[in-house]
């Protein structure tokens, strides 16, 4: 199955509501309502009842705030999400599209009139109390009656809106409501807050047809017995299977979290008792293949083609039985035209290990070291240049410039904290992927830094934690100090002086084992920025801060708790200037 992405959409949320007036304070008393989807915040009066819908993996509710009558909830404040595709024509800003939700919205047909609005203008632009900047939208309202003819114009009620986007979705929140309750309506929208990224839908996946035939392409397969096929219901696979290629991309399902990966170009095909994939590119050097199985002692056979320096189909075979389910079979195979064997593949002896691949399209990063727990290292010193081989069982291979590689590979690790540290030679950006096995020779998930902004002269410093007998023996960690509970990869200090000229900051930041994301806050220059974050216990994410000529302040906030038990506040001021 080819696992096809949905476009980023162009998210809005929309609540009708009335213009503002005097607001009122929210006191202790009022309720707090949470959408873990939308990563949203919001306090309403205790005597007012909410009620809310939508769907349970992504952000698309509608929330009505409001009294309960005998006929059920008279709303007095309505909430909605809209979405917008990335793709679609013509592209709209937040305040266009906002524009265009609150004119689609008056539109109604009866059997013998009509309605709709027109003369939208936005304007009274504003800052809420937690940063938020907003608008009025302002429309006239027209009605068509038919029968008698006759149209009416009037003015309709304002319409509150707050830009909540972020770097990659437009989101806007659209408020109105009975106009005595404008006070109330202002102290609500003052308390709204947004502490993290909305989930999006889940990629769809799409089956493809069996190939066959195709002599010129790297193909494996992996099939069962015909005796497995009504062992399943749906039908599917036995087996699955997860290839990494020689670049470091990943196809098919990882054995440890079931997240189906797509980072090759591929054709894949599954059916009761054979899948594979035909590479859409043939890549030479060395694939690992780990192979699991929905039932015990499944025996198998590893099938891999590929094209040999004549041009011929070249294959390779392997059999194969898995242990209990859940237990990995891992594989290595090696492809080289000019061999006499142009395929071979061979069984990887269970240890327990980690490895580190950076990859990159140019020559972007000079090297890379790491620091055991003792301080030995191994790898090229960023800074002095200086080669180092100090960590036993350790490999270190770089494949040099172009389509670059370097693989960091160290065998029977001991228990602690590694540093790692990247130098930048040349703008551009690289993926750091880390994987990891326990004693048992078990891979788990791994973890990931995708497309790593960087620059000349720029090190980024990493900690990675392994524990051998842990269920996930490999976490990748910020540089955290004392019981602080925000670290970044990229900022040695509170204050980075950046070149004339840039436009945004890529902020490598990660999170804390203790904080609690629902209090994470990001103001930039006052503005609040919070959607842009992903905040998770643990987590780690690149966010790009946009940055205007001159200091750029961002203050980031969170609560949580010290190793003690303690609670605590943690804030950061940074200031990023732009030369």
């Amino acid at each position: 199955m080819v696992p096809l992405l949905v476009t980023p959409a162009v998210l809005v949320v929309a609540l009708l509501s009335a213009p503002v007036g005097d607001g009122v304070a929210a006191d202790a008393t009022w309720k707090t309502h949470q959408d873990q989807n939308c990563g949203i915040e919001l306090k309403y009066p205790a005597s007012y009842v909410l009620e809310a819908s939508g769907l349970r993996d992504a952000c698309e509710p509608w929330i009505d705030i409001g009294v309960r009558e005998a006929r059920g909830l008279r709303a007095l404040f309505s909430l909605k999400i809209r979405e917008r595709g990335s793709s679609a024509r013509p592209s709209l800003s937040a305040r266009d599209f906002a524009l265009e939700v609150a004119t689609a919205q008056c539109t109604a047909d009866g059997p013998d009139s009509s309605s709709y609005c027109t003369n939208g203008e936005v304007r009274s632009p504003f800052r809420t109390a937690q940063g938020f900047r907003g608008f009025e939208i302002h429309l006239t309202e027209v009605n068509e009656t038919f029968s008698p003819k006759k149209i009416e114009k009037r003015g309709r009620r304002s319409i509150f809106a707050l830009d909540l986007s972020d770097d990659e979705v437009v989101r806007v929140l659209l408020a109105g409501g009975e106009v005595t309750r404008r006070g109330e309506l202002k102290a609500i929208l003052d308390t709204l807050r947004v502490w993290t990224r909305a989930r999006r839908s889940t990629p769809r996946i799409v089956e493809m047809n069996p190939f066959r035939g195709s002599p010129q392409a790297f193909v494996l397969r992996v099939a069962t017995g015909e005796q497995y096929r009504a062992m399943r219901w749906p039908p599917g696979p036995v087996t699955s299977w997860l290839l990494t290629d020689p670049r470091g991309r990943r196809l098919g399902r990882d054995p440890a979290t079931g997240t189906w990966y797509s980072e090759a170009s591929a054709v894949t095909h599954g059916t009761a008792v054979e899948s594979g994939f035909m590479l859409r590119e043939s890549i030479e050097g060395l694939y690992e293949l780990h192979i699991t199985a929905s039932v015990p002692s499944v025996p198998y056979q590893v099938t891999v083609q590929a094209p040999d320096q004549a041009g011929k189909p070249a294959t390779a075979h392997h059999a194969g039985r898995t242990a209990e389910p859940g237990a990995v079979d891992r594989y290595d195979i090696v492809y080289s035209q000019g061999s006499a064997r142009a395929v071979t593949i061979t069984e990887a002896a269970d240890s327990w290990r980690f490895g580190i691949l950076l990859s990159s399209r140019g020559d972007v990063v000079s090297e890379l070291i790491v620091t055991d727990p003792q301080g030995r290292q191994t790898g090229l010193d960023p800074v002095g240049k200086v080669e180092r081989r100090q960590i036993a069982s350790a490999s270190y291979v770089d494949t040099g410039t172009g389509p670059r590689t370097i693989v960091l590979d160290v065998r029977q690790p001991m228990d602690g904290s590694y540093m790692l540290e990247v130098k930048g030679i040349a703008p551009g950006s690289y993926t750091l992927d880390l994987r990891g096995w326990d004693r048992s020779g078990t891979f788990t998930a791994r973890p990931e830094l995708r497309d790593v902004p960087t620059q000349p002269g720029v090190v980024h410093r990493y900690r990675l934690d392994y524990a051998s007998t842990a269920r996930t023996p490999l976490k990748l960690a910020g540089r955290f100090e004392g019981d602080r509970l925000l670290a970044y990869a990229n900022l040695a200090g509170t204050e980075a002086r950046l070149r004339a000229g840039m436009t945004s900051f890529p902020l490598v930041i990660f999170y804390g084992a203790r904080i609690k994301p629902v209090t994470f806050n990001a103001l930039l220059n006052g503005d609040n920025i919070s959607g842009r974050f992903t905040p998770e216990p643990e987590g780690y994410q690149i966010v790009r801060i946009p940055l205007a000529p001159g200091p750029n302040t961002l203050v980031l906030s969170v609560e949580g708790t010290t190793a003690s038990g303690q609670t605590t506040t943690d804030t950061h001021r940074l200031v990023l200037r732009v030369e």
